[in-house]
């Protein structure tokens, strides 16, 4: 063999072995692609989770709290629908109402607390007749 013949020969040894190893390491990193690629999915699956374990967390925490707002506004009404204020608003009433027409506060207080309904007729009563005598001047 000639010299040419020679350093054909072993250019085209060199071709076919570069072409079989790039062609081996194009197998690889395409067998090597799907592993990632599933990689990737099981991750993006794996976030996707856990975003609708959190929203699923917040929708129940919203849930909760308006549970409890309600529940609180239903102690709030029930605390102060109770007879105590009213009789406590009505003698509060009679003590002023005594106070303006020089009468014992304390004592109208105390009527107004324990009495409510008749004390506040009564009270009515007096008003109507302290204006008719001029002990009392009307509201102008």
């Amino acid at each position: 063999m000639t010299m040419l013949g020679r350093s054909l020969k072993n250019n085209m040894l060199r071709f076919i072995t570069i072409l079989l190893l790039s062609s081996t390491s194009l197998c690889f990193a395409q067998a090597d692609e799907p592993a990632k690629l599933t990689e990737v999915e099981r991750h993006i699956k794996y976030l996707e989770e856990k975003q609708q374990t959190l929203q699923n967390d917040i929708e129940r925490e919203r849930f909760y709290r308006k549970q409890e707002k309600k529940e609180h506004a239903e102690k709030f009404t029930t605390k102060f629908n109770q007879p105590g204020l009213i009789l406590l608003l009505s003698a509060a009433f009679c003590s002023l109402w005594a106070q303006y027409t020089r009468r014992s506060s304390i004592l109208w207080f105390a009527l107004g607390f324990f009495l409510a309904p008749m004390t506040i007729i009564v009270l009515l009563c007096k008003s109507s007749n302290d204006l008719n005598n001029g002990r009392m001047k009307p509201w102008n």
